[in-house]
């Protein structure tokens, strides 16, 4: 059942993640991204704390028949959706399974700003996987600290990033689409250092408003980098793209949780959180590198900065693959 869950959950992100440039003009992207993400975030933040209230009333039995019936009702309004979406290649001109992986994953790495939102999302992901990983077991043993006292600070981040969500389309407004991205992650990259140095000599409290500030930026970039991705990549790319990101991101998520307890088994719980502070610390590099930076909108530069990311898009599909470009 777990298994089945983890699949469709898969599908469902990947399908809404596609098919939201169909849904809403591109001048409101960032708009419903941030609506989308405000609502995560609210969800990671109550939902733990709401099903331990309900599970200390209610039978296992009742919670998971009250989620199927979340599901259903999601299901009823999705079902309600009347808006078209780009058809798929005719079954005589459709490619193997192995060909498409092959051509979304081209298509990413010729993309300079989509090369970008995967580099960021791999540092954040291995970054926030290591300390999460190993911040328990440091805080309750080396620490001292006690379960509700490690529940407030990594709650914290989830405040943290639910007001990057909320705060998103704003400060993209006032910044720059790309600019906002740099500059809050430079802004914001200094907090990570004081993560390793949680309890010593920063107190606990410091430390949890740092963690807050480093989950801001993921909030803020969840909003921004899915608007970026959307816009540069034609609808009949998309999904491709999404599977792609989703896969490498996922991979590093992996990786940060292997690479923090192989290196807090080594040299301690100091050097796997040392790691993830690193990797954190460093988010904003990918975007520094590539076009972002020069882009007030999400579809090209600023009197000509920068070109068109859309129009560079249409010029990198393959020949013949067909499809609408974005709008």
């Amino acid at each position: 059942m777990v298994l089945v869950n983890g699949v469709a959950t898969v599908f469902f992100d990947l399908g809404t993640q596609s098919h939201v440039k169909d849904l809403v003009p591109r001048d409101r992207l960032v708009k419903t991204n941030g609506t989308l993400a405000t609502l995560t975030q609210t969800a990671m933040v109550c939902a733990p704390p709401l099903a331990g209230w309900a599970a200390g009333l209610l039978t296992p039995t009742t919670i998971l028949a009250a989620t199927s019936i979340g599901y259903a009702w999601s299901a009823l309004w999705l079902s309600r959706l009347r808006t078209p979406e780009p058809q798929p290649a005719a079954p005589e001109t459709r490619q193997r399974l192995l060909g498409d992986i092959r051509e979304g994953v081209r298509f990413l790495l010729h993309q300079p700003t989509l090369v970008a939102v995967l580099g960021a999302g791999c540092l954040v992901n291995l970054g926030s996987a290591a300390f999460t990983t190993v911040l328990p077991a440091y805080a309750l043993n080396g620490l001292g600290w006690s379960e509700s006292q490690l529940g407030l600070y990594l709650g914290a981040g989830g405040v943290g990033g639910l007001l990057g969500a909320v705060t998103a389309e704003r400060v993209a407004g006032l910044l720059g689409a790309g600019r906002s991205v740099l500059v809050v992650g430079v802004a914001i990259a200094p907090m990570a250092a004081l993560l390793p140095l949680t309890g010593d000599p920063v107190p606990g409290p410091a430390a949890a408003a740092a963690w807050a500030l480093v989950l801001y930026k993921v909030g803020f970039d969840a909003v921004l980098m899915m608007s970026f991705r959307q816009a540069v990549t034609p609808s009949h790319l998309l999904g491709r793209v999404n599977g792609t990101m989703r896969v490498l991101l996922t991979a590093a998520v992996a990786a940060g949780a292997a690479g923090a307890g192989a290196t807090a088994a080594a040299v301690g719980a100091k050097g796997a959180l040392v790691l993830a502070a690193t990797a954190l610390g460093l988010v904003w590099l990918p975007i520094a590198l590539s076009p972002l930076p020069r882009s007030t909108t999400l579809g090209g530069g600023r009197g000509g900065e920068g070109g068109d990311d859309t129009a560079a898009a249409d010029r990198g599909r393959p020949r013949g693959s067909g499809g609408p470009a974005t709008r």
